[in-house]
């Protein structure tokens, strides 16, 4: 966004400056005793000086202005809907699910109902967007809810995909009146898998100052807490498909 662009580029000049600051001071005490009875030239090259960094400044402020206006990747669909119907055993299928998660920040996006081979329902969010473009950061599925849901609480964890590879997820416990449900979500960008908020938004950062060629996406998906059941055993199976499911995932977003 705007403010979000000026505020970085606010940053990154402050920070250059100084830099230059500190350099010259040092520059500048280390001849000091040279200066002697020449000191009227010694503050020519001073003024020189400070107009010289002050152009330099002024500069990287604008070319950072406009990278980040241009930096804009191919927004065209990355073929979501390519997931297979049968994920790990796991079928799509018609279900009674209410409440479905959505996200509007997406470029594109993927919503389905997979059943276990006991009827019990797992929903499926898939949210992508080009990684430097002038959309706002896909939402964060802690902070964002369905309408009326409640977080309870929200944890972070490790978990092993399908192949051995670890996978850092976040954990949620959802509530509705009644009803309660096991969420659990992670992001993707450039081919690694994370969890944490401020893991996203840096590596947001950096796509859009280096132009990624890849766009970011988030993954969640939620199975309801059945009654009498544990935490644990929801847990158990959302473990089962975000294994399977994060493989099949990959080979659509490399080759997106």
């Amino acid at each position: 966004t705007g403010i979000v662009n000026f505020l970085l580029s606010v940053v990154l000049l402050v920070v250059v400056g100084e830099a230059l600051r500190i350099r010259f001071g040092v520059s500048q005490c280390r001849s000091a005793a040279n200066q002697g009875a020449s000191s009227s030239v010694g503050e020519s090259k001073s003024g020189w000086t400070g107009t010289i960094t002050a152009a330099f400044i002024l500069g990287v402020g604008i070319w950072m202005s406009g990278a980040f206006r241009s930096a804009v990747t191919d927004s065209r669909p990355i073929g979501l809907a390519r997931l297979p119907s049968n994920v790990g055993g796991y079928f799509v299928a018609r279900s009674e699910w209410v409440d479905f998660y959505h996200d509007p920040n997406t470029e594109e996006a993927l919503t389905r109902v997979y059943l276990t081979t006991t009827g019990i329902p797992i929903e499926l969010f898939i949210g992508y967007h080009g990684s430097a473009s002038g959309r706002a950061r896909l939402q964060s599925p802690s902070r964002s809810l369905p309408d009326k849901w409640k977080s309870v609480w929200v944890k972070s964890a490790t978990m092993e995909a399908a192949g051995g590879e670890g996978l850092d997820v976040t954990w949620m416990l959802t509530r509705r009146d009644d009803a309660m449900r096991v969420v659990l979500y992670w992001y993707e960008s450039e081919g690694q898998a994370f969890s944490g908020e401020i893991q996203y938004r840096l590596a947001w950062l950096k796509a859009r100052i280096v132009k990624a060629k890849r766009g970011m996406a988030v993954v969640r998906i939620a199975t309801p807490l059945l009654s009498g059941e544990k935490i644990k055993e929801a847990q158990q199976r959302l473990k089962r498909f975000a294994s399977h499911l994060y493989l099949q995932l990959g080979k659509i977003l490399e080759a997106g």
